[in-house]
């Protein structure tokens, strides 16, 4: 699967031939689950300012992690620094210099009746592997609130010795509590820069208790604060205003506003400060197309790119603190158009190289540029990383994705257009076994978010049912992202009623293609395709033999209650809508109606959606006589970033849907 060393040739490209899928009995399920329940061996590397050292993180065993250091010219690994996971986990880390790294750690835990999560950001120093909190020192007993992060880096400069710029947070006291609804949020932020070996902070810009967010130069000079607008109550009214102060200027200018309740506005994402501009992110012809404006009194935005079918994602950068290079939006998979044309034929070149038609990305530089950190997967390979070496004209492997699966052969996915009802047509995605015979078992395998979205590429979950034989269908329903706003609608909570008619179209059209067996359908799902599951087995309850909801939603109301306290509890509110859709669109209400065996999986430290959604849909279908499983994991959140537990419930899966649908 991985190509371990490829040259480029200044003549030409040396291809290398890919292997071809054969077709294989279905794997064990305690094989299956040991292997896709693993998390990924490697995540976020990041390439030294030389180029010739790598940083990453690598999940352990369960859900320790471990930061490591690869250099590149001896192959050496060398051990950083490790967390358990319980409750502290490494989520990444990135270099500021060669001898110093920094990393975030973040945890979950239990806050005056509520779950939080709270991020910090440490610096490392490679050769002692002594670590230094970045932060800003508090009295928690003084705080208004808790400081649930940090701040976030800016850059790393070139000047002077090892430091960092950094937008950091400030918790304002209890006694200013009284002003808290006028001013804005209890947590300031401002600008420092932090000398790493010393820790000697130098004030960019004073906190401001009136700002929430700041774009900057890389210097860390602000040009643009972002101030979320609050009502009398404390709560957010989901507008937030944008300004910008022009160069010489100490004067605030109105930039732009954005509304999130009707999705409405300009959002600028990123500074470019050689051009004194701004990336601006702003509908046209309802789909998000990119703009950018200079930084200047009257100037107006002018168009960069749109696309007539998908959004535009945002811009992509190298390296904190520097140039975009290029904008980013999703087709069928992640596609990025680059500014600079010799960027693009770098992706073209290594496109010939790499076969099985990946997607290649740009994912880190050196310091100048001259060598660069390369991503390539596809639907059958998870991934690996490689330096490019500009000058030299090499390609050498450095780290693979997954290295458990080896060269393990995995099933292609393909795009697929179904037809719906209502005489419209989603996208989805369809991930077939090799060799597999027609009208066998398949399962329905509905995204989350729900204004996400899936894509041509490597899923774990959907390779996972596919090596135990099953044919697996991904649908963009209607509610989805990236399409623009006619296709996103109200939002799938809102119009839950297209969203599931959506989705069982989609088991529908493997039926009528002689992909699946009818009597042998299932539907498994996470956070809204946990809910999209159990609402599917409520409004069609003969269609699926199994249902598999891995952290629910499972009452609509409770989506909003689980907000109190919070100053989005509104704003979502809003989101979820009102009236009699809310007792209709929840399974908790209706659990009678699900005939299916049903399997909930849930962390008990999961803040996007409580385990008491999974809690509750349990208790009811026992009530109602069905037969219903509930795996809690002690100490997880919403992802259960714990491969032991993945691997858990993979096994369960697998043994449910062997009973109900066979294999």
């Amino acid at each position: 699967m991985t190509i371990r060393n490829a040259l480029l040739a200044t003549a030409g490209l040396f291809a290398i031939a890919s292997t071809p899928a054969t077709s294989a009995p279905p794997l064990p399920i305690d094989v299956a689950a040991q292997l896709f329940g693993a998390r990924p061996s490697t995540t976020y590397p990041d390439l030294s300012p030389k180029g010739d050292k790598i940083v990453y993180v690598v999940a352990l065993r369960g859900r320790a992690n471990v930061v490591r250091v690869l250099d590149l010219q001896t192959k050496q690994k060398t051990n950083i620094i490790a967390s358990k996971g319980t409750p502290d986990s490494i989520t990444w880390c990135e270099f500021a210099s060669e001898d110093w790294i920094v990393c975030q750690y973040r945890a979950d835990m239990r806050f005056q009746g509520s779950i939080v999560g709270a991020s910090r950001l440490i610096a490392i120093d490679l050769r002692t592997k002594q670590s230094k909190e970045l932060g800003v020192e508090s009295d928690f007993r003084e705080a208004a609130t808790i400081r649930q992060s940090d701040g976030s880096i800016i850059s790393y400069p070139d000047d002077g010795p090892p430091s960092v710029v950094m937008a950091r947070n400030y918790v304002r006291r209890r006694d200013q509590q009284d002003v808290m609804h006028a001013l804005g949020p209890p947590v300031s932020i401002g600008v420092d820069r932090i000398a790493l070996d010393t820790m000697k902070v130098t004030r960019i810009d004073a906190p401001n208790p009136l700002i929430e967010g700041l774009l900057t130069d890389p210097s860390g000079n602000p040009r643009i604060q972002e101030s979320a607008q609050y009502d009398n109550s404390g709560q957010l009214t989901g507008v937030t205003v944008y300004r910008f102060r022009p160069l010489g200027s100490n004067a605030w200018m109105t930039l732009s506003s954005y509304d999130s309740r009707n999705d409405s506005g300009t959002v600028p994402i990123s500074v470019e400060a050689a051009t004194n501009e701004v990336f601006l992110l702003r509908k046209k012809n309802g789909r998000e197309a990119l703009y950018k404006q200079k930084l200047e009194p009257n100037s107006q935005p002018v168009e960069v790119a749109a696309n007539a079918n998908y959004d535009i994602d945002g811009v992509v950068k190298l390296r904190r603190g520097g140039p975009a290079i290029g904008y980013a939006f999703t087709a069928d998979r992640p596609e990025v158009s680059y500014f600079d044309p010799s960027y693009a034929k770098v992706v073209a070149d290594l496109g010939k190289v790499l076969k099985d038609e990946p997607f290649i990305e740009l994912s880190g530089s050196s310091r100048e540029g001259s060598k660069l950190l390369i991503h390539s997967a596809s639907d059958r390979d998870p991934g690996a990383y490689y330096v490019f070496d500009r000058q030299k004209q090499t390609l050498d492997f450095a780290l693979e994705d997954r290295e458990n699966l080896g060269d393990l052969p995995l099933a292609p996915m393909r795009r697929v257009d179904i037809p719906t009802p209502d005489g419209h047509s989603i996208p989805a995605y369809l991930t077939l076994p090799a060799g597999r015979a027609p009208n066998g078992p398949a399962i329905v395998l509905p995204h989350g978010g729900p204004s996400s979205r899936d894509t041509l590429g490597f899923d774990w979950l959907a390779q996972f049912l596919a090596a135990r034989g099953y044919a697996v269908i991904q649908p963009n329903y209607r509610g989805s992202s990236g399409y623009g706003d006619q296709f996103l609608g109200d939002n799938a909570f809102k119009d839950w009623r297209t969203a599931i008619q959506d989705i069982g179209a989609s088991a529908d059209y493997l039926v009528k293609q002689g992909i699946a067996d009818p009597a042998r359908l299932a539907i498994l799902g996470w956070s809204y395709g946990g809910y999209a599951a159990l609402q599917s087995a409520v409004m069609a309850p003969a269609k699926y033999k199994a249902v598999v909801a891995i952290a629910p939603v499972t009452d609509l109301s409770r989506i909003s209650s689980d907000q109190q306290g919070f100053t989005n509890a509104d704003l979502t509110k809003d989101f979820v809508g009102k009236g009699k859709n809310l007792r209709e669109g929840s399974p908790l209400h209706h659990a009678e109606l699900i005939k299916a065996p049903v399997l909930l999986v849930h962390g008990d430290l999961d803040s996007n959606v409580r385990v008491a959604h999974s809690q509750r849909m349990q208790k009811a279908l026992r009530a109602a006589g069905g037969t219903v499983e509930l795996l809690e994991f002690e100490g997880l959140n919403h992802q259960l970033s714990d491969g032991d537990a993945r691997t858990q419930m993979l096994t369960k899966i697998g043994q449910l849907l062997e009973r109900t649908i066979g294999h």
